[in-house]
């Protein structure tokens, strides 16, 4: 299972998440910045974490089943 953040949350809020993870998530860290990188990130992600959807796709997130917004609690 693969996890999506921004790769600026990574060593600040969310770094102690991966602790609270079971052993078959991955986490993605992407800068959401770079468009491409982003959604390639996207692409791959079960979940993502993030307030920020400005020009997200709406087609070709398959895998997405779950969107935390970090905004009503983690």
């Amino acid at each position: 299972m693969n996890l999506l953040i921004k790769k600026q949350d990574q060593r600040d809020r969310l770094a102690t998440l991966s602790a609270h993870l079971l052993p078959d998530w991955k986490i993605i860290a992407a800068d959401h910045t770079n468009r491409e990188e982003w959604f390639d990130g996207l692409n791959t992600a079960d979940a993502v974490i993030t307030m920020d959807w400005r020009d997200c796709p709406t087609t070709g997130v398959q895998r997405l089943k779950l969107l935390q917004l970090p905004g009503a609690g983690l």
